[in-house]
C-alpha cells in the first residue's frame, strides 16, 4: 500500500510524527536530497516536504510532492509548548 512522507525540519512535522505518520528529520535541502534519494518510490503516493526542505523536490523521482505552507519563525514559547506535548504524548526523546 502505497504511503505519504513527510520531510522537513522536526518542530513542524510534530504533529504528523504524533499521528503516526512516516516523518523523516531534514534541517536542510541536503539532508532531505540524500533522504529523497534513500526513498523508494514504489513505496510512497505522496512526499510533503517542509518550505525549508522544498529546494530537494528537483531530486524526486516518482511520487507526487507538495510543499506545506510557510509559518514563518515557528521558535515561539507556544511552538516548544507543543512540541514538549506532542514528545511526551508518543514518547519520543527528540
Amino acid at each position: 500500500m502505497a504511503k505519504i512522507v513527510f520531510i522537513g525540519d522536526l518542530l513542524t512535522l510534530q504533529p504528523f510524527l504524533a499521528l503516526g505518520q512516516d516523518v523523516r528529520q531534514a534541517a536542510n535541502t541536503d539532508e532531505a536530497r540524500q533522504i529523497v534519494a534513500r526513498l523508494d518510490p514504489d513505496a510512497y503516493a505522496l512526499v510533503v516536504f517542509t518550505p525549508g526542505t522544498a529546494a530537494a523536490r528537483d531530486a524526486l523521482r516518482g511520487p507526487a510532492s507538495l510543499v506545506l505552507p510557510g509559518f514563518g519563525e515557528r521558535e515561539t514559547d507556544q511552538a516548544r509548548l507543543v512540541a514538549e506535548a506532542v514528545r511526551k504524548a508518543t514518547g519520543r526523546a527528540e
